[in-house]
């Protein structure tokens, strides 16, 4: 149990790094080839409402974390998975971490940020969360495999 644990830790770190670094090199890009996506004001209130929403949900997620982990093993069901978010979403604080990027992107109406939120959420697909759910699956076994099988990776 502590070796998926620790994997799993091993992983969780590197969402943020990769948005993290999408975003700075984003600033970069943009500081020489600035882009910008529209004209209209709109994008750029949508980018802020992003913003707000991305803190909210990654707020919500961590607080319905904390409860699931109070929860003792054999006291597991599908539904001990699916409080809080992550009854809409398996991953809600890496995708609130895509919308943090992307309403960032938006906000400051840059085509390249935005682009680097999109390339960020996609790697972190790939990179992070295939893997992690391979070890939760391994760790909880079938009441895992059907929570996962209910419930989308993203929305």
């Amino acid at each position: 149990m502590n070796n998926s644990k620790s994997e799993i830790r091993s992983l969780v770190v590197y969402a943020p790094i990769i948005y993290l670094i999408a975003l700075i090199l984003g600033i970069i890009a943009d500081s020489f080839y600035y882009t910008p996506l529209s004209q209209s004001l709109i994008i750029e209130s949508i980018g802020s409402f992003l913003i707000l929403f991305a803190t909210g949900l990654v707020l919500w997620a961590q607080y319905s974390l904390r409860k699931f982990k109070k929860i003792k093993k054999e006291e597991l069901t599908p539904k001990s998975f699916s409080l809080g978010p992550y009854k809409f979403s398996k991953h809600p604080t890496y995708l609130s971490l895509g919308f943090l990027v992307l309403g960032l992107g938006l906000m400051l109406n840059s085509l390249i940020i935005t682009t680097m939120a999109l390339i960020a959420f996609v790697s972190v697909y790939f990179l992070i969360l295939r893997k992690e759910e391979s070890i939760l699956e391994k760790k909880y076994g079938d009441i895992y495999k059907r929570y996962k099988d209910e419930i989308h990776p993203w929305i």
